[in-house]
This record gives structure tokens, sequence and C-alpha cells, in this order.
């Protein structure tokens, strides 16, 4: 197989890649973008550019919670013979550290309250819960 075609395979399997993480974050644009609109004094909306970079950065800690942090909550959540709904609430606590978190790493100069990435990781997880079951199988 030539060099071209293994690298154009490559670059075309990273592109799918990223192109996955855009509809979550565009989600999390908007969740940010609406606790802008209802909590004018906890979260600036007007720094468009901010809130997108903020996003993707959020969708990025994310995904690495879904791939790792997830199966573990779950494992030790069934060791301890409590119901894996309960993952709810790890998630929340771990979604809003995340959108806070970077929200002062990568977007200091943006106002964005505690309460608001409370507020947009509640709304995240409960959005992606109603998914969740919207496709689960039966």
């Amino acid at each position: 197989m030539p060099t071209f075609v293994k690298i154009l395979t490559i670059l075309l399997a990273a592109f799918a890649f990223l192109l996955s993480f855009a509809v979550p974050a565009l989600l999390l644009f908007g969740f940010l973008w609406t606790a802008g609109i209802l909590f004018p004094n906890l979260a600036d909306n007007t720094e468009v550019q901010d809130l997108m970079i903020l996003a993707i950065s959020s969708t990025i800690f994310l995904f690495f919670y879904e791939v790792i942090g997830e199966p573990v909550v779950k494992s030790v959540l069934q060791r301890f013979d409590f119901p894996v709904r309960l993952k709810l609430i790890p998630e929340i606590l771990f979604g809003t550290m995340t959108i806070y978190s970077s929200a002062r790493l990568w977007t200091p100069h943006l106002h964005f309250a505690l309460s608001a990435a409370l507020f947009v990781g509640t709304l995240d997880v409960t959005v992606g819960y109603f998914l969740e079951n919207l496709y689960a199988k039966k």
C-alpha cells in the first residue's frame, strides 16, 4: 500500500474522530449560551469565541470521563450493590468541575460563576440521560 494512501487514511480517521466531537460541543455551547441568557450576572455570553473554546475543551475532558471514569463508577456502584442510576451524581459533579475548571484554565477573562457551571453540568447530564434512555436497547 503506498505511503500516500496510508497518510490519507490516517488523516480521514483523525478527521472523523474530531468530527464526532462537533455535536456534543455545539450542544454544550448552546447550554453555555443559555446560562448566559438566563443568568446574566453569573455567566457572560457576549464572547462567542471564548464560549466555543470553553465548550470544545470541556467536551474533550467529558469524553475522557465517559471512557475512563464512568465504567469505574459503574463497577464501584455494582460492587457495593447500589443502583447504577446513581452514576448521575458523580457525572453531575465531574461535569460541573470540568466546565468550571476549563473556564478558569482556558478562558480566565470570561466571567463564569460556579453556580452557572453547576447549571450547565446538570443540564448536560439531564439531556444525556434522556438521550441515553431514548436510544437504549430494550
